[in-house]
């Protein structure tokens, strides 16, 4: 009885559960009907209102510009260098001798004409002496010549006139009566014949005193001074030599900078050897090797920029030469960059980067790449004036990724257009968004 009960109250439960469905659906349907038909006119008009703003919308692209402006230009490449000591010295002895002294070290800061080393100079010495005692008399030589005779000089020499004088008379004497003597027959021929020449010998020591006399009160002659003269000046360069030869016992710095190597000891016997190198690194010397397509942009005087990457630091240098051929053994030309390093932290060895100009303008219209486009090998730019572009068509003298030197056909304050520029054809209306920098 129970469960017929249930089962009843089931069966109205699902009937009025249908019941409401179907009245929903019923209401909902009108509705939708009841809107189509009141709202027709109304909603069409709405629908072609939109319409309209969203074509307007469309026709004036979106895009952004820059303005034209006068500046300098400057376009670089950058390239590898090595840097070396502006200047490098080896030092080698000029005698062969042993050494005494070494006076630096490795790393040793010296200036030029500083003493690095000191050889035994005894032997040389001597020479110098020797020298300086050559000179002396070549001197009084001459002195004594251009001077003339001393009074005692004169008075010796008329003293052995006389004394030949007499030894004359006595000879002449004594052959006379040698003669008188062989023509009564008491001598021979022969000693007749010694006397004669005893005779000659005598006449002869005679006439030679007498000359000797007359020379000596005329004093020297214009050529016996000449040569004596010459004799003084080359003892006085036999001392200058001697002088010469005995400094180089002592080796001296050639440059003022810092000992990079020393190869000697005490007690060593040095010959033609290198015994030292003297680097000054106050100046660096940078070598870039450059391809023959830039070579000649490049001017002498002009200043570059420096990365040293190990520093981390930035130098300014200056461009000093440009070599006219290729370097051995490359396709390239040798550039040499002067950079000062007052502090020495650059080292020779190092590697740096070097910025090199190879475009240059100035006073000149710049423009963005960015507003740049190029038909046919045209160029062009759109200017934007009253909301609209113009296609124009513009000159381009140089240019690097970022900005191009304008010849003609643009001038500075000129608005162009960069992002949306590719969609754009001639008198289109755009919509600015955004204006950058120029």
């Amino acid at each position: 009885m129970n469960k017929k009960i249930i089962f009843f109250i089931l069966i109205l439960f699902l009937i009025s559960a249908l019941n409401l469905v179907n009245n929903e659906n019923f209401n909902l349907i009108n509705n939708v009907l009841a809107q189509g038909t009141g709202g027709g006119q109304g909603g069409g008009a709405g629908s072609g209102a939109a319409n309209s703003g969203d074509e307007s919308e469309s026709a004036a692209l979106a895009v952004e510009t820059v303005k034209s402006r006068k500046g300098d230009f400057t376009d670089q490449i950058t390239v590898s260098a090595l840097a070396e000591a502006a200047q490098e010295v080896e030092v080698m002895p000029r005698i062969q001798e042993v050494v005494n002294t070494v006076n630096v070290k490795i790393g040793d800061r010296v200036e030029a004409g500083d003493i690095l080393i000191e050889m035994d100079n005894r032997s040389r010495e001597l020479d110098l002496l020797n020298a300086e005692a050559s000179l002396k008399k070549a001197k009084a030589d001459l002195q004594s010549a251009v001077n003339g005779a001393r009074k005692a000089e004169i008075e010796q020499k008329e003293a052995q006139l006389e004394q030949t004088k007499s030894e004359l008379k006595l000879r002449e004497e004594n052959y006379q009566r040698k003669k008188q003597l062989f023509e009564e027959e008491y001598i021979s021929k022969q000693e007749l014949d010694q006397s004669a020449n005893e005779l000659t010998a005598a006449r002869s020591s005679y006439l030679s005193a007498l000359k000797s006399l007359e020379l000596l009160e005329m004093g020297a002659a214009a050529e016996e001074i000449a040569a004596l003269e010459s004799q003084v000046a080359q003892a006085e360069v036999n001392l200058e030599r001697t002088k010469l030869n005995s400094s180089y016992s002592k080796v001296e710095a050639p440059i003022s900078g810092i000992v990079a190597d020393l190869n000697v000891e005490k007690g060593q016997l040095l010959s033609n050897q290198r015994i030292a190198v003297i680097t000054n690194i106050d100046q660096i010397e940078l070598l870039a090797y450059i391809n023959e397509l830039n070579v000649n942009k490049l001017i002498t005087g002009e200043e570059v920029n420096v990365n040293f990457r190990s520093l981390n630091r930035e130098f300014n240098g200056i461009i000093t030469s440009i070599s006219p051929r290729t370097a051995d053994n490359r396709q390239s030309f040798p550039v040499r960059i002067i950079v000062e390093n007052p502090e020495n932290i650059i080292k020779s060895g190092m590697s740096a980067q070097v910025e090199l100009i190879t475009a240059r303008a100035k006073d000149m219209v710049l423009v963005s790449q960015n507003a740049v486009l190029e038909d046919n090998g045209t160029n062009y730019v759109f200017l934007l004036i009253d909301g609209k572009v113009k296609k124009q068509e513009v000159e381009i003298s140089a240019e690097n990724e970022d900005i191009a030197v304008i010849k003609s056909g643009l001038e500075a304050e000129q608005e162009v257009v960069t992002t949306g520029k590719e969609n754009l054809n001639d008198g289109m209306t755009v919509n600015v968004v955004s204006r950058g920098d120029n």
